[in-house]
């Protein structure tokens, strides 16, 4: 999970809280979540790129990619 990602967790738990939600309401099949954002952090996307270049596809990590593409904040808030 990248920092994009990691930020919006932090403010989903918060507003579940505060919307006093419980785990139940939560888990229900009928809850869904909204959220977007401009991309994953620059930071991990400029990272990614700089071990690409220097030391090759397979020094990346798999890891990598959920902290790099455009829904990672969508992908991580929804993945239970």
């Amino acid at each position: 999970m990248g920092d994009a990602a990691a930020y919006a967790y932090i403010s989903m738990q918060q507003a579940i809280e505060d919307a006093g939600l419980s785990e139940d309401d939560v888990s229900n099949l009928r809850t869904g979540i909204i959220a977007g954002s401009g991309g994953a952090a620059s930071s991990s996307q400029v990272d990614a790129a700089d071990i690409l270049r220097n030391k090759g596809i397979r020094r990346v990590g798999a890891y990598r990619v959920t902290q790099t593409m455009a829904s990672t904040v969508s992908a991580c808030l929804a993945t239970p």
